[in-house]
């Protein structure tokens, strides 16, 4: 369960680098692919955190759970930070 959750984490930042910064020469930028990758990381490694001290769970409920945030709340996450500017 711990692979199928860090493969999902992996999916989706290549998607949102290249989507949301382009570069010039057609690629998505190493910044980017990082920094989505570590994005999804962050919100994986709270989620898995968070499901676990819970108690209710074990680790394949927690890993499913990683797997979702990570797909959804890493992209997110990224987005935010790098879309949103100080007023």
């Amino acid at each position: 369960m711990h692979w199928i959750a860090a493969i999902a984490m992996l999916i989706p930042f290549t998607a949102s680098a290249c989507l949301a910064h382009a570069q010039p020469s057609g690629g998505m930028g190493l910044a980017n692919l990082l920094g989505v990758l570590v994005a999804n990381c962050v919100v994986g490694w709270a989620t898995y955190r968070i499901a676990m001290s819970s108690g209710k769970r074990g680790p394949a409920a927690a890993a499913k759970i990683t797997a979702v945030a990570s797909l959804f709340g890493g992209p997110l996450l990224w987005f935010l930070l790098t879309h949103t500017q100080a007023s």
